[in-house]
């Protein structure tokens, strides 16, 4: 039983470690097609003898309104589940208790549910921004 222990710790230690590697080559693989689809569009361009003006609007891709907000709150996002990271670490010594805490699960709990709290702040300010920023539209337009 001992053992098993050990098993499902180094299993769980792997899982986690391999989601960011999973991630970045998502990511690597997305950016290489992308820039694929970039070049033969390019080279259709060339080969068909376009003026500018086409070729301009075919490659510019405007960002979407979702996008853009997506790009604009990813630093709040990140910075307030670094904050209750931050703020579930100090809590640990008050909830968790034993000579080692980290190999407590409790400690990896609280760690948890301080990132889950930080996004959920996160939201609740993202939602005032976006709300901000459309009153301030609106008044803009009103004038």
């Amino acid at each position: 039983m001992h053992n098993n222990f050990y098993l499902v710790q180094m299993a769980a230690v792997i899982f986690t470690l391999s989601i960011p590697i999973v991630a970045i080559i998502a990511w690597t693989v997305r950016e290489i097609i992308k820039r694929k689809k970039e070049t033969e569009l390019k080279k259709s361009i060339v080969e068909n003898h376009l003026d500018a003006e086409t070729a301009q609007i075919l490659v510019a891709t405007p960002m979407t309104k979702e996008e853009n907000n997506n790009k604009r709150y990813n630093t709040l996002t990140a910075g307030c589940m670094l904050l209750g990271l931050g703020l579930g670490y100090i809590m640990t010594p008050l909830f968790v208790t034993g000579r080692n805490p980290k190999g407590d699960l409790g400690f990896w709990i609280i760690l948890a549910v301080g990132m889950g709290i930080g996004m959920f702040a996160s939201f609740f300010i993202q939602r005032w921004l976006e709300a901000k920023d459309k009153d301030m539209r609106d008044a803009e337009d009103a004038e």
